[in-house]
């Protein structure tokens, strides 16, 4: 700003200078000049003496102003009289000279000398006018580009004729990349249908303030208000319009972020209440379903109790009491499982298992439930099955029990939803790279929703989990089956048509493609089952606090030819084992006072008779944690309730036998 009020001085003393002395001089010398020339050319100019002067007086008055033609004036009129004239002839001039022509020059010459004068105080002022209007553009551009705000000037066409600074910086170009350019070029395409109907409204006259989203240098998004008043003629045609930009793109994206955090806490409240829901939902089936199997257990009882059945009933009551005890075991089994799988702890023992025998013990075994409802039961192998060298194909590397398990739900889900006399098939297939057995099971039931399949495989979730569903289960079944495929290296898929189209579940495990890979099928329970007799005269000591398990175990282990000393307390049994000798111990672990650990820990420590007794423990819990609990306490296996016949039998001629090798080994 400094150097325009230097510009304004610099100029006002360079005039005054100017004017001050030297332009008499110069009045004088352009005089003398005049007369000299005129002298010269005499000859020539006879009758236009004052030619040269008129431009004597010219110049001066140009160069001078009024007081300078005036002197240039009045010097020439005396030139012309004392160097031009006879000094006889006072003001008379000769040579063709008049006092006319004296006359005639100093009124011209005048005229000249003012119009000159007027034309140089125009010329001041006019460049002093300049100066202020070059100041004050200044001064205001200095404003402009210095505003936190981005200034620019559309035209008619909505092209740019003025940027300001601050503008450009923001979109990340200069000045003159901006200049002349269309608006539409920096707003980002989001943006642009809303700016058309801003538009229409420029030419209406409406100043507009909105947020506009523009696109900088770099790619980047600049969000901002704009507040834009509309330019029109005097005539009120639509002339521009002039936009202040301001940008508010970090407050933007804290909008957009709360925006997204509000939707995610929503997503995540609607979820919680679903989960909430669908824990509530599960908590009522799973207090059905296993209230369900009670009621015919308990009322069947009830009637035995009255012996007023002839032998079929007993039969019925007793296969009714045997059926919905299983029934609950297996949803007490699922649910174990699922705790497992929720904290890691589910594993596998991996040996070499052919998938074409694990099938057909599977579908022996569910061959009975299908018979119930009329439902055929097909398995297909699309390999020869006369060859051994192709049965040798479907060897894989897995746990036989869980791969059975697998296969159990699937088919035992396939029959549940499948309506009486449908159909359900079996289908083993080697994919094409020859990598993986593929096992197929479809059937012709009620089919799954394309709304519910993808959540199929998702533990606690049915398709129906209304009171008044037709099928019962806690839906855990395929939550199992995909989590030990994935256990296995394999995946399982699931695929419906829709309501009344049946559904498809496809097992894809990795197979055994090279001998290095093959281990022997050795799993501990595999073993043969040795026969009950065994047990006979063998001594067992039973520790149980509940009276009637303890003697549903006595009355069936007497059955099998064992001495039964039963009790109801680790007490007791220390007692017992002081003055008696026993062959094995079977004691419950959730017991008052001193339960089944600390007892067990006892008798490895201190009683020397009995440190190596083997140990069977029952339980109603089944976790990993209890079973390494109870190997740690000196168990040798752990059973949880309920406790089937066979398992006991087999475990408690196991752990003997294992005793016998010991002892005959430490004899030896």
């Amino acid at each position: 700003m400094n150097y325009y009020w230097n510009f304004v001085l610099k100029r006002y003393y360079t005039y005054s200078n100017r004017f001050h002395p030297t332009r008499y001089i110069v009045a004088a010398l352009s005089v003398a000049g005049a007369l000299l020339l005129t002298v010269l050319l005499h000859s020539l100019l006879k009758s236009t003496i004052f030619s040269l002067f008129f431009a004597a007086v010219t110049f001066s008055a140009w160069y001078g102003g009024l007081e300078a033609g005036l002197l240039a004036t009045v010097l020439s009129i005396l030139a012309c009289d004392f160097f031009l004239a006879p000094a006889t002839d006072n003001f008379i001039l000769r040579h063709g000279a008049n006092f006319l022509h004296l006359v005639l020059f100093s009124l011209v010459a005048v005229l000249v000398s003012s119009l000159y004068a007027r034309l140089h105080n125009a010329r001041q002022k006019a460049e002093t006018n300049l100066a202020k209007l070059k100041l004050s553009e200044e001064k205001y551009r200095h404003i402009v580009d210095t505003a936190d705000e981005g200034i620019c000037l559309l035209n008619e066409n909505l092209h740019t004729e003025f940027v300001n600074e601050q503008l450009a910086s923001m979109l990340g170009y200069r000045v003159s990349e901006i200049s002349a350019r269309s608006i539409l070029d920096f707003i980002a395409s989001t943006s642009l249908t809303e700016m058309q109907k801003i538009f229409e409204r420029w030419h209406n006259g409406s100043k507009e303030k909105f947020d506009c989203c523009f696109c900088t240098h770099n790619g980047s998004q600049l969000w901002a208000i704009v507040s834009s008043t509309p330019i029109f003629t005097s005539d009120g045609n639509f002339n521009g319009v002039l936009i202040m930009i301001t940008d508010i793109t970090a407050r933007k994206s804290i909008e957009i972020e709360r925006t997204q955090l509000l939707e995610r806490e929503q997503i995540s409240r609607r979820e919680a209440e679903t989960a909430n829901r669908c824990k509530d939902e599960f908590l009522a089936m799973l207090s059905h379903e296993l209230r369900s199997p009670l009621n015919p257990i308990i009322g069947w009882a009830e009637i035995l109790q009255s012996k007023k059945l002839n032998q079929e009933k007993i039969n019925y009551a007793l296969k009714a009491i045997e059926r919905n005890a299983k029934l609950q075991a297996k949803l007490i089994e699922d649910l174990l499982n699922v705790s497992r799988i929720l904290q890691g702890k589910l594993s596998i023992e991996l040996y070499r298992v052919n998938l074409l025998s694990v099938i057909e013990a599977t579908i022996e075994t569910v061959s009975l439930a299908a018979e119930e409802k009329s439902i055929s039961l097909n398995f297909s192998n699309h390999q020869s099955l006369d060859s051994e060298m192709c049965s040798h194909k479907f060897y894989v590397l897995g746990d036989s029990k869980r791969l059975q398990q697998i296969l159990w739900n699937l088919l035992l889900n396939a029959i549940k939803f499948t309506p009486n006399g449908g159909r359900v098939d079996i289908e083993l297939f080697i994919t094409e790279n020859q990598d993986f057995a593929q096992i197929r099971v479809k059937d012709t039931g009620i089919g799954i929703d394309s709304e519910f399949l993808p959540y199929v495989f998702e533990s606690f979730r049915q398709a129906d989990n209304s009171t008044n569903r037709n099928f019962g289960g806690l839906g855990l079944g395929l939550a199992i089956v995909r989590h030990l495929v994935e256990l296995h290296g394999g995946t399982v898929e699931a695929y419906s048509s829709g309501r009344g189209q049946g559904a498809t579940f496809t097992v894809n495990l990795p197979l055994l493609i090279a001998e290095s890979q093959t281990i022997e099928n050795l799993h501990p329970d595999t073993n043969s089952y040795i026969h009950s007799s065994a047990l006979a005269n063998l001594k067992i000591l039973l520790v149980d606090d509940e009276v009637d398990i303890r003697d549903l175990l006595v009355c069936l282990l007497e059955q099998h030819g064992a001495i039964i000393t039963p009790v109801a307390s680790a007490e007791k049994a220390l007692e017992v084992l002081e003055v008696t000798e026993q062959d094995l111990i079977i004691s419950d672990i959730g017991m008052p006072n001193i339960n089944g650990y600390m007892l067990m820990r006892q008798i490895r420590n201190t009683s020397m008779q009995h440190r190596h007794i083997p140990a069977i423990a029952l339980t109603g819990y089944a976790r990993d944690f209890d079973i390494q609990q109870a190997q740690l306490a000196g168990f040798h296996t752990i059973i949880a309730k309920p406790v089937e016949q066979a398992q006991l039998i087999n475990a408690i001629s196991m752990c003997y036998k294992r005793q016998e090798i010991a002892t005959s080994n430490v004899g030896a």
